[in-house]
């Protein structure tokens, strides 16, 4: 009883905070896509990544609502890699 309480918590705080997290990579992609990749297409480096990232909306919003083992672990990938990505892109030093 206490193990599937604690499934069902853990499950709903992974997929919270991946579609938390989306909210910032979702206008990124976006940004992206309408600028045509930036001045010389440099941001098209970055885009494969932040969609792999937006797909990842599909399995949290999966996870609310269905009880899956499969999806829990695709949701903790998916905010371990979500969250290496942006602790790299917010600490990545810029040219100014």
């Amino acid at each position: 009883m206490l193990k599937n309480k604690i499934f069902d918590i853990g499950n709903k705080t992974i997929a919270i905070s991946l579609l938390g997290l989306n909210f910032y990579f979702l206008p990124v992609s976006l940004t992206i896509l309408i600028n045509k990749g930036g001045t010389w297409g440099i941001g098209y480096i970055i885009l494969p990544v932040t969609l792999i990232i937006n797909l990842f909306i599909i399995t949290a919003l999966l996870s609310l609502k269905k009880r899956s083992w499969f999806l829990l672990i695709a949701n903790a990938f998916g905010l371990v890699f979500a969250l290496v990505f942006l602790y790299h892109v917010l600490t990545l030093p810029t040219l100014n």
